[in-house]
């Protein structure tokens, strides 16, 4: 027998529930991308990876800036 219009299938809850679910893990996922993005502390790097740093390509342009800005946090650099 077929459902009248005004009757709610029993079905549409159980999927309704589901998809809000989904969708409120990808929000959560979204927000913690957000923050770690945007404002999480910044990385020591010479307490994470040692006092020395090899840069490539340090004559010009984003290798020369990344090169300066290690020297400024005090890395020994091997350009």
């Amino acid at each position: 027998m077929p459902y009248a219009c005004n009757e709610q299938l029993p079905w549409i809850p159980l999927i309704s529930t589901i998809g809000f679910l989904i969708l409120l893990g990808y929000f959560i996922s979204l927000i913690i991308w957000f923050s770690n993005t945007f404002f999480r502390p910044p990385k020591y790097l010479r307490k994470h990876y040692g006092s020395w740093a090899i840069v490539t390509g340090c004559t010009d342009g984003i290798g020369r800036a990344f090169a300066r800005k290690l020297a400024r946090e005090g890395l020994n650099l091997i350009l």
